[in-house]
């Protein structure tokens, strides 16, 4: 994979410009203007919460970049405040960077509705379905005695946005509806 040198980014023209959705609904017009499949993904057929493949990417040399859906709340009916999308952030972040060694990123979706984790290659969403739920179990038995991962000032920009007690709720929701209806959308 190239790097661009002066910024250690990859170069993007490795990457075709297709993506391969795993995703069963499509409407009939896909919009042109958005890489992304969340874009054009009907959000209001699903049922959170839910672990999906929202899109793979195939490099031009044979690599794969696999992005998933891990939605933890009901899309258009409720969202995350900030101080708990934080907090659940800084944990499934470092659970998956000591889990994996091929995540690319652990980021909140735009809406506060849930994350996306990008990787190379990838897993099967039911395997990544069990490790979200193995993550959520770590945040609900983690010690409150205990400081959240990596909230200090040399670590986060913003370490006292964090809510320890509403993770743990929206953990054992997720671990409860999983459990309950099964990991699809």
């Amino acid at each position: 994979m190239k790097k661009n040198n002066n910024t250690n980014q990859v170069d993007p023209e490795e990457y075709t410009d297709e993506t391969v959705s795993e995703s069963k609904e499509k409407p009939t017009e896909k919009p042109v203007d958005y890489p992304t499949e969340n874009f054009y993904f009907d959000h209001t057929k699903v049922s959170a919460p839910y672990v999906k493949i929202a899109s793979k990417k195939a490099g031009k040399k044979g690599d794969v970049i696999v992005k998933y859906d891990i939605r933890l709340c009901q899309p258009n009916f409720e969202c995350m405040d900030t101080d708990e999308v934080h907090t659940l952030k800084h944990f499934l972040s470092e659970i998956f960077y000591q889990s994996f060694k091929n995540v690319i990123d652990v980021s909140p979706n735009g809406s506060r509705t849930g994350f996306y984790i990008t990787m190379f290659d990838g897993v099967a969403e039911e395997t990544m379905a069990k490790v979200i739920v193995e993550a959520m179990q770590k945040i609900v038995t983690f010690s409150d005695a205990n400081p959240i991962p990596f909230a200090t000032e040399t670590s986060c920009s913003s370490p006292k946005d964090h809510n320890l007690i509403k993770a743990k709720k929206r953990a054992m929701m997720f671990i409860g509806g999983i459990m309950s209806k099964g990991y699809q959308a």
